[in-house]
């Protein structure tokens, strides 16, 4: 059960950054509520990746470099490998599974589904 959410985490997180990756510099920059811009908001999902693995470590959280919005979609990347790899060699399903909620609405604030289309 605990390789399942592991595994939806590791499938969540490269669907996110496959979309971070497709979104151009100019839709990045867009607002996305309650984060200044879409960056922005990826920005504060790599934190909570980074900081989940640094949890799961032992180690204090500490604050991500800030870097260009069409970086984003790699520092997510990282993190977000690192947190996968975390819950790999020490299990934490709840941690799993609070992260896979964060991601889906992240998700929806950074990508939201398009509205209904106008004939």
């Amino acid at each position: 059960m605990a390789g399942d959410a592991v595994e939806q985490l590791a499938g969540e997180v490269e669907r996110l950054v496959g979309r971070l990756r497709a979104l151009s510099p100019s839709r990045l920059g867009q607002p996305a509520p309650p984060h200044a811009t879409r960056a922005d908001a990826a920005r504060r999902v790599a934190q909570l990746l980074a900081d989940a693995a640094l949890a799961i470590e032992g180690a204090a959280a500490r604050p991500l470099p800030r870097v260009p919005d069409h970086a984003v979609a790699d520092q997510v990347a990282v993190t977000g490998h690192d947190l996968v790899a975390a819950l790999r060699r020490t299990p934490v399903p709840a941690l799993a599974a609070e992260v896979l909620i964060e991601l889906g609405r992240s998700r929806h604030v950074i990508d939201p589904p398009a509205g209904p289309r106008r004939p």
